[in-house]
């Protein structure tokens, strides 16, 4: 197994800090990194408590990251778009930063609207109701729906069909059951839905047990979506899948993935060709696991591997499976979140961690990296661009600020110069 350590640059780090106290959307690159480099780092940072939620690739090959800022007291959502070198091209704020007695907003899921433009969703969380936001494709002429009929509900994620309709999950974190939502809103109204379905997640009652922000509708408008179930009690969850026919008031399938006795918790899924593939926690005592599975349309299952983090790099055994992308090979890339310092004791920071895994699940990585400082670094998101190169999203602590972190390796988890 191929480990390597990158260390972030100290005095840059510490002058982002200073940056981010007096500056709104302040970006700053590493000092080792040019301008124009294929790979990089870079921070983001809109108030003192940002949170990376969702990243894209935009038809330009740019790059675009959802997440939430606090600011002024008032909670914000905010788009950033940048290049495709991470150099920030505009920010866009939701409310908007001069608006009278605005309300908070948050956003979890967005996703790209065919002929260009963005919708987010999230939650109004001043009135306590689903939050709909669709943009153009610059971020403006926002059109802001807070939706009346579905109080009480934070989306979570949006997908949008062949005719341009928006399909919605939400969950509303104080029900006891039938607390996951499904609707289908057309794309010249978002005010309300054309239906919507809701269904039982166990006893799901609070949002650290919520669903990925994902969704996926096929050509028939069935939609997929995985999450985290409890299995018997509230020490006992595990991931799953689900499967919903447009309107209708069962699921196809609702499967619950790993062993009986497992704790395991959802981080993410995404397509995978034909299938989908999933990342999670196995939760352990002593050292967690990240846990991959490959799952068929159908609900069949591929393959199901756990890694552990090689014990020899100073891990406490704290691992969080973040999110999975696919490579240019077919084989899959991982992001964890690892937690330093000596094994068995609590973790004095984390950091992040890429795994690269051939398609076959086989247990042996293909390479192994770990990426981060002195700093809590939490991963987030990440995706394989055109190049073939990898982006991770994630949240950093830079002396007790969160600021957004955007990172491009190569597509061997590499930045050259690190």
């Amino acid at each position: 197994m191929n480990m390597t350590k990158f260390i972030h640059n100290t005095p840059i780090a510490k002058l982002c800090a200073l940056c981010f106290a007096l500056t709104i959307g302040c970006t700053q690159e590493s000092a080792v990194d040019p301008a124009k480099s294929s790979t990089f780092i870079r921070y983001f940072n809109g108030a003192f408590a940002d949170e990376a939620q969702a990243l894209l690739e935009t038809p330009d090959n740019g790059l675009l990251i959802l997440a939430n800022i606090n600011f002024e007291g008032i909670k914000r959502a905010t788009l950033i778009k940048t290049d495709e070198f991470g150099i920030m091209q505009w920010q866009r704020f939701f409310p908007a930063i001069d608006q009278n007695d605005p309300p908070s907003y948050a956003c979890y899921g967005i996703t790209l609207m065919p002929g260009g433009g963005f919708a987010m969703v999230g939650e109004n969380i001043t009135t306590g109701s689903l939050l709909i936001i669709t943009t153009d494709a610059d971020g403006n002429t926002p059109v802001v729906n807070t939706v009346a009929s579905a109080p009480g509900r934070k989306g979570v994620a949006v997908a949008v069909n062949s005719a341009g309709n928006l399909f919605v999950v939400a969950i509303n974190p104080v029900a006891a059951s039938q607390n996951i939502f499904l609707s289908e809103f057309a794309k010249t109204n978002t005010a309300g839905p054309n239906w919507t379905r809701s269904y039982g997640a166990g006893a799901l009652t609070s949002d650290d047990t919520g669903l990925p922000n994902k969704l996926f509708v096929d050509a028939a408008n069935n939609c997929y979506w995985g999450g985290t179930v409890l299995k018997g009690s509230p020490s006992n969850p595990g991931m799953r899948f689900m499967k919903a026919p447009p309107n209708e008031p069962s699921v196809l399938f609702d499967l619950t993935m790993g062993r009986p006795s497992a704790l395991e918790v959802a981080g993410d899924m995404i397509r995978y060709g034909n299938t989908f593939a999933f990342i999670g926690t196995n939760q352990s005592a002593t050292r967690d696991t990240v846990v991959v599975r490959r799952m068929t349309e159908g609900g069949t299952q591929v393959f199901s591997t756990g890694y552990l983090i090689d014990s020899q790099q100073q891990l406490t055994g704290e691992v969080t499976g973040n999110s999975l992308a696919v490579a240019r090979d077919g084989g899959l890339v991982l992001l964890s979140t690892v937690g330093i310092g000596p094994p068995g004791q609590p973790s004095t920071n984390f950091d992040y961690c890429l795994v690269k895994i051939d398609g076959l699940g086989s247990p042996n990585p293909v390479w192994t990296r770990i990426i981060g400082g002195r700093f809590n670094e939490r991963g987030k998101n990440i995706i394989t661009t055109s190049d073939g190169g990898h982006v991770v999203l994630g949240t950093t602590s830079l002396a007790n600020v969160n600021t957004i972190l955007l990172m491009k390796v190569d597509k061997d988890g590499n930045i050259p110069g690190f």
